[in-house]
C-alpha cells in the first residue's frame, strides 16, 4: 500500500512539476480557495435557514 501511494505522489509531484512550479502553484491556490469558498457558502446555507430561502427566492424571481 505505501508503494503504491508513494508512486502515486511521486507521478503528482512529477506533472506539478512539468507544468511549471509558479503556474501551477497558481492553480492549485485558486482550486483550494474555490473548495473553501465552497463549504463555507454550504455551511452558512445550513446554519441561518430564514436569510438563505429569502435569498434564493429573491435570486429566482
Amino acid at each position: 500500500m505505501a508503494m503504491i501511494t508513494g508512486l502515486i505522489g511521486t507521478t503528482l509531484f512529477n506533472r506539478f512539476l512539468e507544468g511549471g512550479a509558479l503556474f501551477m502553484s497558481l492553480i492549485l491556490i485558486c482550486l483550494l480557495l474555490s473548495i473553501y469558498f465552497m463549504v463555507k457558502s454550504f455551511l452558512s446555507l445550513n446554519t441561518d435557514k430564514e436569510t438563505s430561502k429569502r435569498d434564493v427566492e429573491t435570486h429566482w424571481r
